[in-house]
């Protein structure tokens, strides 16, 4: 999730504020932020509104699983 870390630090947000916010670990979401990890999408609705956004502005510059797939057979 590319745009976490932008959507994050413009809110003004540490990776603990968000976590506590979350009820996970600040390590967690240093993973969502680095791509290891995904948070569950029950749990989408709520970081959309710790983070002040839409859910489609999570995932702001991610590419689809199809054109992910197109990239690799290519």
């Amino acid at each position: 999730m590319t745009a976490l870390k932008k959507l994050r630090t413009e809110q003004g947000l540490t990776l603990e504020a968000v976590g506590v916010a979350m009820g996970v670990t600040r390590q967690c979401v240093q993973m969502w932020e680095a791509g290891r990890r995904w948070p569950s999408s029950a749990d989408l609705p709520k970081l959309a509104r710790v983070l002040g956004c839409s859910i489609d502005d999570l995932f702001a510059g991610e590419a689809c699983q199809e054109d992910y797939n197109k990239k690799e057979s290519a």
